[in-house]
C-alpha cells in the first residue's frame, strides 16, 4: 500500500506541466517549435480533429509522399509473410501480433512498415497532436482472431473499455489493411476522452496502472453519442490517443488486419529500446534520427 501511495505521489508530480513539459519533454518541444510542420490544408484539418476529439480518420493516400504512392500495395503484399511470425499474448488472446523486425529486432529502413512509420505527414500530425517531436515506440502487424458468438468475446483485456497508462498522451496510427465492418472487430473510441477533452475525467487515467473499469467489476456508463465505432475500407488510417477510453472489437465472423504505429514522448522514452538500428542512417533527417534516438 505504501508503495502504491508513493507511486501515486510520484506521478502526480511527474505529470505536472512543470515537469512533463518543462523538464522531461523540453528538448522535443523546442525541436517542434523550431521546425514547424508542413501540412496541406486537408492534412491540417486531420491534425485539428485529432486534437479536438482525440481521434481522426483519413485514408493512407492522403498521407503518403509522391515517392511512396505504392507503399500501401507493398504493405498488403508483405502482410501475409509477417503474420507467419504472429503470436497471441496472455492478455490479448483475440489478436495475433507480429512485431516488425521481431526475428532479429533489426530495423530495416526499406521495410514497408518502417517506411510507413517514418512518413513525414504522419510524423507531422503526431507532432501537432503532442506539441513536440515524438519517439517511435513500436510497429506491430495485427490480425484479430474470430471468436464465435457462443464464446465469451471478452476473454481479452483489450475487449474492455480501458485507458493505457504509459504516458499522458499516447498517439497511435492504425492502418486497416483489410476492409473492416461490424463483424471484423472494429476499434472503438470515446470521443473527447483524451487529455484536455471534455470527457478526460470519465473513468480517468490512473497513473501508472491506467484504468480498466470493466475489469475491476464496474459497469461503465458512457454517453452513447460519443462512442465512435471505427469502420472503414482497406487503406483507412485512424489516429487515436489510447490514453483516452477505447477498446478492441469482437471479431465475430471475419478478421481485421491492421498495422499499428505507436509513438511516445521523450518523457516516457525509457520504455523504448527494442530495435537495433542499421549502421547506415545517413538517409535520415534530424527529426527521424530524433524519432529513433532511444533505440540501440
Amino acid at each position: 500500500m505504501l508503495r502504491a501511495l508513493g507511486e501515486k505521489a510520484f506521478f502526480k508530480v511527474r505529470d505536472t506541466d512543470l515537469v512533463w513539459k518543462g523538464i522531461l519533454n523540453r528538448e522535443a518541444i523546442q525541436k517542434f517549435q523550431e521546425h514547424p510542420s508542413r501540412l496541406t490544408e486537408k492534412q491540417r484539418e486531420i491534425a485539428e480533429r485529432f486534437k479536438r476529439d482525440g481521434y481522426a480518420i483519413t485514408n493512407i493516400q492522403e498521407l503518403l509522399s509522391e515517392t511512396d504512392k505504392d507503399l500501401f500495395s507493398e504493405i498488403q503484399a508483405r502482410f501475409e509473410t509477417k503474420m507467419g511470425n504472429a503470436t497471441t499474448s496472455r492478455n490479448k488472446v483475440n489478436v495475433k501480433n507480429a512485431l516488425t523486425g521481431a526475428e532479429t529486432l533489426k530495423l530495416d529502413l526499406k521495410d514497408p512498415f518502417v517506411k510507413l512509420a517514418l512518413q513525414e505527414t504522419i510524423l507531422d500530425i503526431i507532432s501537432e497532436y503532442l506539441g513536440m517531436w515524438p519517439i517511435l515506440q513500436d510497429i506491430t502487424v495485427n490480425q484479430t482472431v474470430v471468436i464465435p458468438d457462443e464464446l465469451d468475446p471478452k476473454v481479452a483485456h483489450n475487449a474492455f473499455w480501458h485507458r493505457d497508462s504509459h504516458d499522458l498522451k499516447i498517439p497511435k496510427a492504425f492502418l486497416y489493411v483489410s476492409d473492416v465492418d461490424e463483424d471484423c472487430g472494429p476499434f472503438f473510441f470515446l470521443r473527447g476522452s483524451q487529455r484536455g477533452g471534455p470527457l478526460e475525467k470519465l473513468y480517468g487515467q490512473m497513473r501508472p496502472k491506467g484504468n480498466q473499469p470493466e475489469l475491476d467489476g464496474i459497469k461503465v456508463d458512457l454517453p452513447q453519442s460519443e462512442i465512435i465505432q471505427m469502420l472503414g475500407k482497406a487503406g483507412t488510417v485512424i489516429f487515436a490517443d489510447v490514453a483516452g477510453l477505447h477498446k478492441g472489437g469482437h471479431s465475430k465472423g471475419k478478421e481485421r488486419r491492421t498495422v499499428t504505429l505507436c509513438y511516445y514522448t521523450t518523457g516516457q522514452s525509457h520504455n523504448v529500446k527494442r530495435y537495433e538500428l542499421p549502421a547506415d542512417m545517413t538517409s535520415l533527417d534530424e527529426r527521424r534520427l530524433f524519432l529513433l534516438k532511444n533505440h540501440k
